[in-house]
C-alpha cells in the first residue's frame, strides 16, 4: 500500500474494543455466543436473527459485527464450543479407570447415548450440528480431530498394559473411527432412531476388539 508523505500524515486509527483490553473482548464474545446459544435452542438457529441476539445482550446489531462476520460465522462458532465441551467431557469418560477395553467401550457407548438425547430431546441442538457439517467443514475437523485422540489414548494405554498388539495406533484409531461412524453421526443415528443402535455398536467393538488382541 503507498505511503503518504505529506507533513500531515493520517491519525492512526482508534483502537477497538478488542485491541485496548483483550480480555475484556473475550467476554464479550463469551456473552453473545452464550445468548446465541440460548436462542438457538429455543428459537432454533433457522429463526434467530443477529437482532434478536443483540437484543438478549443490550447490544446494538452493529456491535456484534464488531466481533463476528455474520450470522454463519456465530452458527459455527456456537456449535464449535458445544462439540468441543462434548468432546472435553466424552474424554473424562474415557479416562476413568478401568481396562483400555471397558474404557473404549465406555466412550463409544456414551458418545452414541449422547448423539441420540440431542436428536430426542434437544432437537434444535441436533440440527444445528447437521447442519454445520455441511456447511462448517473445520469445526467438524477438529471434532474429528479430538474424537480419534481419545481413541489413540486408549489404544496407548491398551499397548502399554498388554491388552493389544498394535503396531500403526493413529491408523487403527482411524479405522475405529470409521468403523463407528453409523453410530455417531447426527443424521445416520435420526435416520435409525428406532432401531438399537447402541446393540449393535457394542457388537461392532466386540469385534474390533478382537482384531486388537495379542494372538497366542
Amino acid at each position: 500500500m503507498h505511503r503518504s508523505t505529506t507533513l500531515f500524515p493520517k491519525p492512526a486509527p482508534a483502537q477497538t474494543t478488542a485491541e485496548r483490553d483483550p480480555a475484556r473482548a473475550e467476554d464479550t464474545r463469551g456473552r453473545i455466543l452464550d445468548a446465541a446459544a440460548d436462542l438457538f435452542r429455543t428459537l432454533g438457529y433457522e429463526k434467530t436473527t443477529v437482532a434478536d441476539i443483540a437484543k438478549a445482550t443490550d447490544m446494538s446489531p452493529a456491535n456484534i459485527y464488531r466481533f463476528f462476520e455474520n450470522k454463519a460465522d456465530i452458527i459455527a462458532q456456537v456449535a464449535d464450543r458445544w462439540l468441543y465441551s462434548m468432546d472435553s467431557e466424552l474424554a473424562r469418560i474415557a479416562e476413568q479407570p478401568g481396562s483400555a477395553e471397558d474404557r473404549l467401550r465406555r466412550f463409544v457407548r456414551e458418545h452414541h447415548l449422547n448423539q441420540k438425547t440431542q436428536h430426542i430431546h434437544e432437537r434444535k441442538v441436533h440440527d444445528l450440528c447437521a447442519l454445520v457439517m455441511n456447511e462448517h467443514w473445520p469445526v467438524v475437523e477438529r471434532h474429528i480431530q479430538r474424537y480419534g485422540a481419545t481413541i489413540e489414548a486408549i489404544l496407548h494405554d491398551g499397548v502399554a498394559a498388554g491388552e493389544f498388539a498394535i503396531d500403526d495406533i493413529p491408523q487403527t484409531a482411524g479405522l475405529i473411527r470409521s468403523a463407528l461412524v453409523k453410530y455417531k453421526h447426527p443424521r445416520l443415528i435420526a435416520e435409525c432412531i428406532d432401531q438399537d443402535l447402541i446393540a449393535e455398536a457394542m457388537q461392532v467393538i466386540d469385534l474390533l476388539l478382537t482384531g486388537l488382541r495379542p494372538r497366542p
